[in-house]
This record gives structure tokens, sequence and C-alpha cells, in this order.
């Protein structure tokens, strides 16, 4: 499991929380917008989590990387939305994708919501 969220917040919390429960191999990095840029592309991690940037740039600044990506039995996305072009992008992903939604309400209470889907299977 690779962590590249900042622990300082509740993503990186998570992440850390689910790779003790998971007893999974945990990899941390500095939270940056590439956090493949210092890995090698036959690097492994079954579980990983992003916020839209940081994908975005793996996609677009090193794609010879995706195969980190291809590799992994999980990613989960949010913490913003993601745009038409990055939807796009993640489709050249062969691996299940979880998108964390969260939604104002009128008590200025939080819905968050987690959409799984296959590649390709999103409108």
């Amino acid at each position: 499991m690779l962590i590249n969220l900042n622990t300082d917040f509740i993503a990186g919390k998570m992440m850390l929380i689910r790779g003790i429960i998971g007893e999974m191999k945990i990899y941390i990095t500095e939270p940056c917008s590439n956090p493949f840029l210092d890995l090698k592309p036959e690097q492994h991690f079954d579980f990983l989590s992003f916020v839209p940037l940081q994908i975005e740039t793996i996609l677009t600044k090193t794609p010879e990387k995706t195969a980190i990506l291809n590799q992994a039995k999980a990613i989960i996305i949010g913490g913003s939305p993601i745009s038409n072009q990055l939807h796009s992008l993640i489709q050249s992903c062969n691996v299940p994708i979880s998108f964390v939604i969260q939604i104002p309400l009128q008590s200025k209470c939080l819905l968050t919501l987690c959409i799984n889907y296959t590649i390709g299977t999103l409108p």
C-alpha cells in the first residue's frame, strides 16, 4: 500500500488505518502532485489512494508508470470532483476505482458516498 496523502489529515490517517487493519506492507511518500515520480515502473502496490490532481499528474506527466496503477487491486480517488478530461484519462487504467464524493447537506453536515465502478462502465 502506498500512502501519498498527508497523514495530518483524515484521508492520510484513514489510509494508515486501512493498511494496519489489512496488515499490508505500507510505503509512505511525501505528499506531492506526482507520488510516482521517484518510483520504478515495476514497483507494486495493492491499494492506492489519490486526490484528482495526483492521478492526473501521473497519467499526463509519467504515463510510463501507468503499469503501477494497473497492478493495483483497488484505487480510491477523492477530495474533489474529477474533470471530464481526467475521467477520459482514467479509462486507460485497468483496475477497479472508487470515487469518494462529499455532498453538503442543509444541516452543515456532509453526506459521504463511495461510488465503485470498473473503468468503462461510468457514463
